[in-house]
């Protein structure tokens, strides 16, 4: 029902008395939750078209424990955000959008994508020749039909061949990594080629290191010269610099947990100990982290033995720390990890079936304890 209220407003006299003489009535009605006086009203303009949703090509906007916002809208030249359309020329990038929050994740140039394409229309995807894309591979990497040519002419290509194309990245890797096309290029040259032919890619992310690893695309090209190339003294440089940061940043970020995972499995037996000595200063709090329990997990299966036990042991010292983790929807994986350290599995064992009562009551636990057959036949049908 609606309210409807009406207001008088009265004039006083010059004898200071009250006229019976009335203003204007201003009614007053509820809408719903709102007042609104009743006058002509004007109706909202019905939108002549719909606005169209900008899209994240890549990086997400989260913000976590520890983590950066990893999206940045772009703009366009006179201010307006790319997502909302003004004309037909802004329709062409109204999806374009920067994919982190340094230079290494920022989009490719509009004018080096439309090159691309008409490079990748001349040469043509049905083209067998590695002359044709020869001199032109740069361009070529930054269109998407241009970056699938490529990786398709590097599966066939010789080394002699993949090496005079990947000359042509030398002083643009930074470039190319802003490009999810021409990102796709560079794994494939890592993939293809061996540690010193691929090691100027280490020298050119030098100085930026800790923010490449922070990025959507830089962390995986990071990854793959850490499991391709980990040999490689350029790669190991870069991979110190990354250590040289903040690793509690490091771990529980977006992209950069990556980064890290790979270290643990991949860098040399220093760089896995700086690590895990990180990981010990706060391992509780990592081991519930979304993120960081993963390079945790990944730490207790590949690190050194030594450094594992000193890991395990850490996380034992805190009472009910294996309860606990059980329950966890992140944790459960650290635990799991636990298992296969030498020495822990019937520690664990032991800890999950003295207190199984309560880690049945949870679903993680409940998983946990069937996997490993600590429940006994009727206590199996009690899926909580």
């Amino acid at each position: 029902s609606t309210i409807r209220l009406e207001f008088e407003r009265a004039r006083p006299s010059v004898q200071g008395s009250i006229l019976a003489v009335m203003r204007p009535v201003l009614v007053v009605t509820v809408k719903n939750t709102f007042i609104c006086t009743l006058c002509d009203e004007v109706s909202s303009p019905t939108p002549s078209r719909s606005r169209r949703r900008a899209r994240s090509a890549d990086a997400v906007c989260s913000r976590g424990e520890g983590s950066y916002t990893a999206a940045v809208w772009s703009e366009s030249a006179d201010g307006r955000c790319m997502g909302a359309p003004s004309s037909s020329s802004d329709e062409k990038h109204v999806d374009s959008m920067a994919d982190t929050q340094d230079g290494i994740g920022a989009g490719a140039p509009a004018d080096d994508a439309s090159a691309g394409a008409s490079l990748a229309q001349r040469v043509g995807l049905a083209a067998s020749s590695f002359d044709a894309v020869r001199g032109s591979a740069l361009a070529l990497s930054m269109d998407e039909s241009g970056a699938l040519l490529l990786q398709r002419f590097l599966k066939a290509s010789t080394p002699s061949e993949a090496e005079d194309l990947a000359r042509e990245f030398e002083g643009n890797v930074r470039q190319a990594a802003r490009s999810q096309h021409a990102l796709g290029v560079l794994l494939q040259l890592v993939h293809c080629l061996g540690a010193h032919k691929v090691a100027f890619i280490a020298d050119e992310l030098r100085g930026e290191a800790f923010r490449t690893a922070l990025s959507a695309l830089g962390s995986q090209l990071m990854s793959k010269l850490l499991e391709c190339c980990s040999g490689s003294a350029r790669v190991q440089a870069l991979v110190d610099e990354v250590l040289s940061g903040d690793l509690t940043t490091l771990f529980c970020h977006k992209f950069g947990f990556a980064v890290a995972s790979s270290i643990a499995s991949s860098g040399n037996h220093a760089q896995q100990r700086r690590l895990v000595f990180a990981l010990r200063g706060g391992a509780q709090r990592f081991a519930r982290h979304r993120y960081a329990s993963r390079v945790l997990a990944e730490a207790l299966l590949q690190c050194p033995a030594d450094d594992r036990a000193c890991l395990s042991s850490e996380i034992f010292r805190q009472a009910g720390a294996v309860t606990s983790l059980a329950c966890n929807g992140f944790g459960v994986g650290v635990v799991r990890a636990l298992l296969q350290v030498p020495n822990c599995f019937d520690l664990v064992v032991r800890f999950l079936y003295k207190s199984r009562r309560r880690v049945m009551k949870d679903r993680y636990g409940f998983e946990l304890l069937d996997e490993l057959g600590l429940l006994d036949s009727d206590e199996s049908a009690e899926v909580p």
